[in-house]
């Protein structure tokens, strides 16, 4: 099954397990806003490519770009006043 085909907390806790037994229990990687915001920077290049592809119609595009965008702008903005 693909984590798009499962419920949302479904798709969170495989993702999560997965990670676990691939990389240990402990915490191995950047601080997770650093890592969100990274996350942030490869779904919007996904997007580009999807829209390049015509994978997705590109009445949705404003939306889907100013979401990502968004979560992006949050998380930037924590980082800049020393949250995580």
């Amino acid at each position: 099954m693909k984590l798009w085909e499962m419920e949302w907390a479904d798709a969170k806790a495989h993702k999560w397990e997965e990670g676990r037994k691939k990389y240990g229990e402990e915490w191995g990687g950047d601080p997770p806003l650093e890592e969100f915001y990274a996350e942030m920077v490869d779904a919007s290049n996904y997007m580009d490519e999807a829209f390049k592809r015509g994978d997705v119609d590109g009445e949705y595009e404003k939306f889907i770009r100013g979401s990502v965008n968004e979560c992006a702008g949050v998380v930037e903005f924590l980082l800049r006043r020393g949250w995580g």
